[in-house]
């Protein structure tokens, strides 16, 4: 009868820790769904911020043509002047 005992608790403890495992591996796939979400997230942050950047360089592009415009047109606005301060100004 001795080799019974230990063959019931080996299957008693084989039970429990298949259980423990169970509950791991679960604990862990709740683990993954939850990163996955967090990158998927982070995914779409990242193509939105793309983005808006991407519309940021193109406006700074369009301003700088603009400024360098108005610095051309003043620049030959005062090139023309006969020097005086005054004469800078229409109507001065």
């Amino acid at each position: 009868m001795e080799d019974w005992a230990p063959a019931q608790s080996s299957g008693a403890l084989e039970e429990i820790l298949d259980q423990e495992n169970r509950q791991m591996a679960d604990s862990l796939a709740s683990k993954v769904t939850r990163l996955k979400s967090l990158a998927l997230d982070i995914d779409r942050d990242t193509e939105d911020q793309n983005r808006y950047l991407d519309g940021m360089g193109s406006d700074f592009v369009s301003m700088t043509g603009l400024l360098m415009g108005s610095v051309k047109r003043f620049s030959h606005g005062l090139g023309e002047t006969t020097g005086s301060c005054c004469g800078a100004w229409p109507g001065a």
